[in-house]
């Protein structure tokens, strides 16, 4: 028996789903499918049944299958998959036959950011639906969602994806600082899934330590097999006051239901964590989890949660009085803290305590609340804000004493998190920092009536530095807040799908009191353009087939290359006196020789299935130019990406003989999918201009120090909407000039340097940022020189 295990979310902070797959999905009936399907269902191996309904979906397009496909989806998180198989149902469900289910769908749709549709789902789920716990939470969501409306953008706090270091891709969890240089958490540390096929011996979740400096993380490494037991998931880890003794969970797991759950503390020896004992009093005949020290009453307590009877549902958050080595009797922190659903991830500092539960209003999924100690009560929970909490599920803050940096854990998305299923499946940990001066960026969007525009993009460059691009973009949002660095010079680019996209540029020379800086955008919107343009071609003229592509390598006609060699198939039909050039180009991979005997080989390829068409063989030249017509970057020794190389991999064809002139339809397409119906050649209409330069890197050969030199880069633009360049910046040394007016598509444009040698000698590398309406919005030139002395 084959198990495939992939990070799941589980209230104890542990990621396991147990895939089972008994044999291939092929040799069973459909019967027998439906039920494997359903006991995977049943056993929470929700990434199999997906599976297994996906086949029987296949066989039997089923409203129920799609919905519990669905709802495999949404319980591994893959919202964007879980919206696209609920709303092929619900959306059309206008007898709402499948109430029950648009609770789940709202829970998507909010995740996503489609807050009017997710409350259109929980409306109508509310006026409907029966079941009274999961009305109750619909109407949490409905509150919440007002609530998230009035929050104002928290700018005091900036939170960030941890270092790569310790964020695997397979869950991390419970972070929590040993020291301001020792950073303890939870984690599979698994790069991919991990497949339990009687080879894999280590699959359970450790406790890890790492070490700071101010380079990040050092490797993390686990605890011993005192601390990390084989056959357990250890996790939630926190320590006393001195720091001598350390409480931690060991865990076991079936599929998505945790089976046992007990809470351990370990003394510190001469050299490393002693043998764990498990806590009596708080650990018992019920499961108990996610330790945190503190103090009430003027004594030093153990707040953990667990799932003992006397609760008001779900897990709930306890103390227990530390009395040297041993424990007071568990007491439940009352329904001020706790609700009827899980309350989990407490954690303690300075009289706040500080938890998770998505029972309360809130942004979405699990929130983070605090609550302050008065001495003999708890205050009412209050939501952390926006940036603690997001749309997605957030849980396990520690800091450290001051309250002025810690850690969370969120399944968020973000650029730098490496995913195994989905941009939401799994957990990392996430830094946050007070900030001393505030200074944000609020951008509004709108049309050039002033009127708001929602579901824009915007881009934020540090052009001071050149950090990373910050993206936003909000469906049903005009409004954007970006937090900003004192003495930057930033610009943003904002831009939505059918208007042409916008440029500001400011900085934050001289702020010295917390400040927001204000942006109104107003976009124009793009003309139509039309379905089908007639074009008259002309004898020699040229004309790129964009459907015939090639890959790396290889000469075989591709399935889409037929839209096209349809269209030359009729043209040969309509004008049978026309001779044509078929001619074919490889991208600057491989060797010039190789490269023209592959491209005869495509050329030739495409000849042959015209031929096959019953086209006279005389009537095609096939003509292979290998290497030698290059039309964007990626020359040769330039890093390009497969789709970049693709561009080039091309064939083209025109007429040598026969008609001075034809006429062709083309087909105006916003993006490379083919959706026609008709015979027409689709033209790509790329919605940003391209910089091809000449050449991008340029050899200065050798000069004397403190000698200057001249060097010019010529570029064209060949996109089709004009390029402006914006700025073009290198080092000191060296001075630029660039076109400051738009440059139309084809025309060419020239960026001059001069560069001053002054004071360097041996090897010198320099490199100018052109930063411009292109995509991305950083190209990048280079030049190198010998300086002698």
């Amino acid at each position: 028996m084959k198990k495939t295990i992939t990070p799941a979310f589980f209230i104890a902070s542990i990621f396991l789903a147990s895939f089972i797959t008994a044999q291939p999905i092929k040799s069973y009936k459909f019967e027998e499918m439906l039920a494997t399907a359903d006991e995977q269902m049943e056993l929470g191996d929700y990434f199999n049944a997906s599976e297994w309904y996906k086949n029987i979906y296949k066989e039997a397009k089923s409203d129920d299958v799609a919905l519990s496909i669905g709802y495999t989806y949404y319980k591994m998180r893959d919202f964007e998959n879980a919206e696209r198989w609920y709303s092929r149902v619900l959306d059309k469900d206008e007898d709402n036959i499948f109430v029950n289910d648009r609770y789940a769908y709202g829970k998507v749709l909010r995740a996503l950011g489609q807050i009017t549709k997710a409350r259109q789902q929980f409306e109508l789920f509310l006026d409907l639906a029966d079941d009274e716990v999961l009305r109750k939470l619909a109407r949490n969501e409905l509150n919440g969602m007002n609530i998230a409306a009035d929050f104002d953008p928290n700018m005091d706090v900036v939170v960030a994806f941890a270092d790569e270091k310790i964020n695997s891709g397979s869950g991390e969890y419970s972070p929590v600082e040993y020291d301001e240089n020792t950073l303890y958490y939870g984690s599979f540390n698994r790069r991919r899934e991990i497949v339990l096929d009687g080879k894999e011996k280590d699959f359970n979740a450790k406790i890890y330590k790492t070490e700071k400096s101010k380079d990040g993380f050092g490797k993390p490494e686990p605890l011993d097999n005192r601390i990390n037991r084989d056959g357990f998931h250890m996790s939630n880890v926190c320590f006393s006051d001195d720091r001598r003794r350390m409480f931690f969970t060991r865990q076991q797991l079936q599929n998505d239901e945790v089976i046992s759950s007990t809470i351990y503390a370990s003394y510190l020896g001469d050299d490393d964590w002693g043998t764990p004992e498990p806590i009596p009093g708080v650990n018992g005949a019920f499961k108990s989890m996610q330790p945190a020290t503190g103090e009430l009453f003027g004594e030093d307590v153990l707040f953990f949660v667990s799932d003992m009877d006397g609760g008001y549902g779900g897990l709930d958050i306890y103390y227990a009085g530390i009395q040297g080595d041993g424990f007071g009797s568990p007491v439940n922190l009352g329904e001020t803290i706790n609700t009827s659903e899980d309350d989990i991830a407490p954690f303690y500092n300075d009289g706040m305590l500080y938890f998770s539960t998505e029972a309360r209003p809130g942004l979405g999924g699990y929130d983070i609340y605090k609550s302050e100690w008065d001495g003999q009560n708890w205050s009412e929970p209050v939501n952390m804000g926006d940036n603690y909490n997001t749309r997605f599920d957030d849980f396990h803050i520690s800091m450290n004493a001051e309250g002025t940096r810690g850690y969370l854990v969120s399944n968020r998305p973000h650029e730098k998190k490496k995913k195994l299923k989905s941009e939401t499946c799994c957990y990392d940990i996430f830094t946050f920092e007070i900030r001393e001066l505030v200074i944000d960026l609020l951008v509004g969007v709108g049309t050039e009536d002033e009127k708001p525009l929602e579901g824009a993009t915007v881009e934020l460059s540090d052009l001071t530095t050149l950090n990373p691009s910050q993206f936003q973009t909000q469906e049903e949002e005009y409004r954007f807040n970006f937090p900003l660095n004192s003495e930057r010079k930033y610009k943003v680019v904002t831009s939505k799908e059918g208007y042409f996209p916008d440029t500001i540029e400011f900085n934050t020379y001289g702020i010295l009191d917390d400040m927001t800086i204000r942006k109104k955008v107003l976009l124009k919107k793009k003309p139509d353009l039309p379905d089908v343009i007639t074009e008259i071609v002309t004898i020699n003229e040229p004309i790129r087939l964009n459907n015939i592509y090639y890959e790396f390598e290889k000469w075989d006609i591709l399935p889409e290359a037929e839209i096209d060699l349809n269209v030359i198939l009729g043209l040969m039909n309509e004008y049978p006196d026309m001779v044509i050039e078929l001619s074919s180009h490889t991208d600057s991979r491989g060797t010039v020789p190789f490269n023209e005997n592959l491209s005869q080989k495509r050329a030739e390829s495409a000849k042959n299935w015209l031929v096959q068409k019953g086209i006279a063989e005389e009537r095609i030249v096939a003509k292979g130019y290998g290497e030698s017509v290059i039309l964007n970057r990626c020359t040769n020794g330039v890093r390009c990406s497969d789709e970049e190389h693709r561009f080039n991999r091309r064939t083209e064809f025109k007429i040598i003989a026969g008609p001075q002139s034809i006429e062709i339809k083309r087909e105006v397409k916003q993006s490379s999918e083919y959706k026609g119906g008709t015979q027409s050649l689709v033209i790509l209409m790329p919605s940003v201009p391209v910089i091809t330069f000449d050449k991008n890197n340029l050899d200065l050969g050798r000069m004397k120090a403190g000698e200057k030199r001249e060097l010019v880069y010529s570029f064209t633009n060949t996109g089709d909407e004009p390029l402006l360049i914006e700025l073009a910046t290198s080092c000191k040394c060296t001075s630029l000039d660039w076109p400051k007016g738009p440059i139309p598509p084809g025309k060419k444009g020239f960026i001059k340097a001069t560069f001053d040698s002054t004071g360097m000698s041996g090897k010198v590398e320099k490199t100018i940022d052109i930063i411009a309406n292109t995509q991305p919005i950083v190209v990048e030139a280079k030049f190198y020189v010998v300086i002698d002395p």
